[in-house]
Order: C-alpha cells, then sequence, then structure tokens
C-alpha cells in the first residue's frame, strides 16, 4: 500500500527482499491468505492516527509452510505448517512473512 484509497488506486505489486530473521521468529512462505474486513478499512485510512507509516504491506491472515527458523526457536521445525494470529499485522499479502511470536 502506497497511499490511503481505493484497491486500484493505492496497490502496487513490488518485488521486496526478504525479511530478516530474528532468533527468536520463523521465516514462513505464504500458501493462502484471506483479506480481512480491518484491512479495507485501514487500506481506506481508518486507523491513519495509529498506523501512520507508508508504503506498507496489508495482510493479518494466511497459512503456510516454515522454511526457516532463528537459533531461539523450539516449538516449530522447518516443514511445519502455520496460521497467522488475525489480531496482529503479519504483512501477510505477500509470499514470505515472519508472523509475530
Amino acid at each position: 500500500q502506497i497511499a490511503y484509497g481505493t484497491p486500484e488506486a493505492v496497490l502496487r505489486v513490488r518485488n521486496l527482499p526478504l525479511p530478516k530473521l530474528q532468533p527468536n521468529q520463523v521465516l514462513v512462505q505464504v500458501k493462502a491468505v484471506s483479506i480481512n474486513p480491518l484491512d479495507c478499512l485501514m487500506r481506506g485510512g481508518y486507523g491513519r492516527i495509529l498506523f501512520p507509516r507508508l508504503p506498507r504491506i496489508l495482510g493479518r491472515d494466511f497459512s503456510g509452510i516454515v522454511v526457516a527458523i532463528g537459533g531461539l526457536v523450539w516449538k516449530h521445525k522447518v516443514l511445519n505448517l502455520s496460521l497467522s494470529p488475525s489480531h496482529k499485522n503479519t504483512r501477510s499479502l505477500s509470499t514470505s512473512s515472519i508472523p509475530p511470536p
């Protein structure tokens, strides 16, 4: 998302580097996403005082496969299935995501 407004006006497809993996994180290859109603509201400007930084990657809900784990991670293993929590922004409208712990 590059601005606030309609999808046609503000959403762009971009190639970005993979997120940097911290020791307590897992990197997930995203296989499926859903568009949450809150994503649509935020795209239109809802909550811009709380989340003012643009550009950003929208998305809260996804499922995928763990492809890398940080050195402090013990609950997950590579190739495990992963679901994101819908209450945090996981930037799931991308091919890879680091879900919050």
